[in-house]
């Protein structure tokens, strides 16, 4: 849940630059503050939540440990959020949804292998591998959009 909190933002932004992108004007600026709250969150997460979540949720002390590994993996939501946002706009949905089949081709073998030899902190690394490897795909799949559409 608190990783939720902390990720909301990319989800409030994508309903901004969504339309933006789509009619063709410039989010730079919002995509720039975007990324840098999310490494602010994440290093929030890995830092300051772990101490603070044993006084404040005593019940939760289990997720201590889950938190700074999780919160790894609000950088690579924001860039997917970003770069999903930017290949709507331009109309390329399969890449998204290549990115997403990547996302669960990488995550339900890592969750289980990684998993039964780590436990928790296994799972949840796995999460943040998917995620990575989904934004790293529409970060290049953007890249050669834009090159293919300079050459042309």
């Amino acid at each position: 849940q608190i990783i939720g909190l902390l990720g909301i933002l990319p989800g409030i932004v994508f309903n901004y630059i969504l339309p933006q992108d789509a009619s063709g004007h410039s989010t730079t600026q919002v995509k720039k503050i975007t990324l840098l709250f999310s490494v602010g969150f994440t290093l929030i997460g890995i830092f300051l939540i772990p101490p603070l979540m044993p006084i404040v949720f005593p019940e939760y002390t289990e997720a201590v440990t889950l938190l700074p590994i999780l919160s790894l993996s609000l950088v690579p939501i924001a860039v997917h959020t970003i770069f999903s946002s930017k290949l709507l706009g331009q109309e390329k949905t399969r890449y998204i949804l290549i990115g997403y089949l990547i996302s669960i081709s990488i995550l339900l073998p890592s969750m289980i292998i990684l998993g039964n030899e780590f436990g928790a902190e296994g799972i949840a690394t796995a999460y943040v591998l998917s995620q990575v490897a989904s934004a790293i795909l529409l970060v290049f799949a953007a890249q050669l959009l834009a090159k293919n559409e300079s050459s042309s």
